[in-house]
This record gives C-alpha cells, structure tokens and sequence, in this order.
C-alpha cells in the first residue's frame, strides 16, 4: 500500500504521534456491517479524511501500455485485406477500430504482468486501509475509476490472447470477467460490475459522465486514458472522454435517416436520462459544432450493436508462424494484423493532420479545442428509443 499513499499521510501521521520518531503504521479503515455495497461505500455528506492517494506507479503503467489514437476522424475504415495466400481476414475488423486508445498487450513482458498483479493487490489494501467513503467525492471516483481499469487491464493481460472481454471467464472463475468477484474490500466481495453499478452510479446518479470513467476492454468503450484518474483531474479526464466518445462513431453516427447512437446510452444509461429528449441534450452538449447541427436534426433516434472485440492491436489473434523463414505474423507488434493496426493509425495521423483536429508537421499550427470540464446535470432514467438489430456498419 504505501507505493500508493502520498508523503502527506506520513507527515500528518508523524504529526499527530506524540513520539516524533515513532513509525507511521496503519489499521484497518473497515466499519464491517451488514448493510448492502451501495449504502456502505456511499459518500459521507462531506469529505473528512486528509488521506490523499498517489496514484503513480499506475500513471506511469498506463503511459507505457496506452497507445494514444487522438480523435476520431469519423470515417469507417474499409474491411482488411486477407493474409496472403488465404481467404481468411485476421486481427480487427470493425469498421471503427482505428478510434479510441488501444492497449499494447502484445508486447507486455512477463515482467511487468508480475508487477501489475502486484499492483493490483496493493490498489485494493488501500481499500481496507483508508476510509474511502470519507475521501472528496473526485477522490473517491478516482479509486474506484483507478480500481476498476486496472483490474480490467490485469485480468485480460492474464488470459490474453482473448479475443472477446464480455465473454472472457478468468482462470479459477465461473462468471465472465465484469461478474467475476474478484475484489475484496472491507469483507465485500466486489465485481467490476458491482463498482460500476451498485458503488459508482447509484451514488451519483446525478452526474452521467461517470459513464466515460470505465472501460469495458473492447473497442466500443469509452477510452481507457493514458494517465491515472486523480482527485485533482477526475473532472477533466472524465469531460476528455466523453468530449472523444460522443465526437466517435462509436458515441454517434447518421447513417440511412437515423441518429445511431453507443448501445453504452442504453445498457448504463437507465440510471441517468429519463426520456429520450434528455439523452439526447447529453449527447449534444459534448459535439462538435458541426455535428451538434447534424445531431439535432428530426430524424429516429437507435441504438447501434456493441463492437465487442477486444481493444488491442491485433484483435486478440494469436501469432501463426514462428519460423524464422516465414515471419509474416511475427513483426514489431507480435502479429502481421498488429502491424496493419499501426500502419492504419498512421493513415489515421495524417487525416487528423489534414482535418486541422491534431498539428501538422513543422507546420507550427496548434489545435485547441474547447472541452467541456462542467459537471452536467439533469434528471435522468431510461429514454424511450428504439433499438435496432443491426447498425448498418458498413454503410
């Protein structure tokens, strides 16, 4: 635990003991009763701890493994071309794989996939060990943001290669990864679902970008960031990934006279958007200015189907040959369809460039682009909004 407690707690510690070299130690924080995981970790009406949590050692992980995609250009990318000499496309093939932040499990090392499970472990004593109900609010969200995306992060870098995270069952579970309990805090038996459902969102239910906190391990999530949630950038992240998922085509897309907008609007928006019209204010809020006109247009408004394949480089594909001869699936990246992702996002690059959304080479240009940092807030349940079985993707 102590890798993620700041030197402010041992000050405050040393402080307050009345042997000025006396070691700092800390006991447990657990109030064990029987109420439910919702009333329990609910926030105290006003934050009391001096605790602050340092969040490092999982800032600099997710720099290392984050590969940073930048925003969307809102094209679909056209079907890969089959391997040579085959029929068959491997690695990613929705048409929306080159949006959103991928996760370099290719290249983790044995190494640092030993260091996560420990860091894993220590995130989830601090649990035991500092009151987290008395935190700030932001504090609170980012331990549970932080907790969350590393056990997401961990767990599929265990079973990796996995093709699908909803689907995936971690070794020595019987319920798939988001329902597997797999956290323990205070006797509490926690699954990521659990964190999202039963801890974050009832608590504030008042506040939906705490939707755009979590991700979920495949392309159709909100990103996973490059940098660790904190009590001082929770806000910002969390207005950061919301202003690059609603912009995506996998926030929203106008294709054949309807608005298709994330299946995530359905699955986790019943908590916050009470009708359609609501749900559709949120949405507006976060566009650009020409899609916000584009957006408001009176035309059906759908859910789209999840792209529930994982959000790595190569679609979770195992590397086919191993001979030195024949390295075709065994370049940079691990697989020859990780290398296409790389040379995609490269294309990607110089449309950004091009659309006048990320700086030109040598060009001098700087793009600043507005994001929304506001909490917004309205009241919110399930929106009245049809639902389709497919969403046209390739149209």
């Amino acid at each position: 635990m102590a890798a993620f407690l700041s030197p402010l707690i041992a000050a405050t510690a040393t402080q307050a003991s009345s042997v000025e070299t006396a070691p700092v130690t800390f006991t447990s924080a657990c109030k064990f009763s029987d109420t439910e995981i919702t009333e329990y970790f609910a926030p105290r009406p006003h934050g009391t701890s001096r605790v602050a949590i340092d969040y490092d050692l999982w800032d600099k992980t997710l720099y290392g493994i984050v590969l940073y995609t930048g925003a969307s250009v809102r094209q679909q990318a056209r079907r890969p071309l089959p391997s040579v000499g085959s029929r068959v496309h491997y690695g990613h093939k929705s048409p929306y794989r080159f949006e959103g932040n991928k996760v370099k499990f290719e290249k983790f090392s044995p190494e640092l996939k030993v260091n996560l499970d420990l860091l894993i472990g220590e995130m989830i004593s601090v649990g035991h060990e500092v009151d987290v109900p008395a935190l700030s609010r932001d504090a609170q969200l980012a331990y549970w943001f932080n907790l969350h995306n590393s056990v997401m992060v961990n767990e599929l870098s265990k079973g990796y290669h996995v093709k699908t995270p909803s689907k995936f069952i971690p070794k020595g579970q019987t319920e798939v990864l988001e329902d597997a309990k797999l956290i323990t805090i205070c006797d509490r038996a926690l699954s990521l679902r659990d964190i999202r459902e039963k801890i974050v969102y009832p608590n504030w239910s008042d506040n939906p970008m705490v939707m755009y906190g979590f991700w979920r391990g495949d392309i159709g999530s909100p990103n996973l960031n490059y940098q660790a949630f904190s009590n001082y950038n929770v806000r910002q992240v969390l207005a950061e990934n919301a202003n690059e998922f609603a912009n995506s085509f996998r926030g929203y897309r106008l294709t054949k006279g309807k608005r298709i907008i994330s299946p995530l609007y359905r699955d986790d928006g019943y908590l916050f958007f009470k009708d359609a019209a609501a749900l559709q204010t949120h949405i507006s809020y976060f566009l650009r200015p020409d899609l916000k006109i584009e957006f408001n247009r009176d035309v059906p408004l759908a859910y789209g189907k999840p792209h529930p394949t994982i959000a790595d480089l190569s679609g979770g594909e195992i590397p086919r040959y191993k001979s030195v001869k024949n390295n075709y699936d065994t370049t940079y990246m691990g697989t020859a369809a990780g290398q296409r992702m790389l040379i995609g996002l490269e294309k990607k690059r110089e449309e950004q460039i091009r659309q006048g959304i990320a700086p030109g080479r040598g060009s001098g240009k700087v793009t600043i682009e507005d994001i929304p940092t506001v909490e917004f807030k309205v009241n919110w349940t399930v929106p009245t909004v049809r639902e389709v079985s497919e969403d046209d993707a390739g149209n």
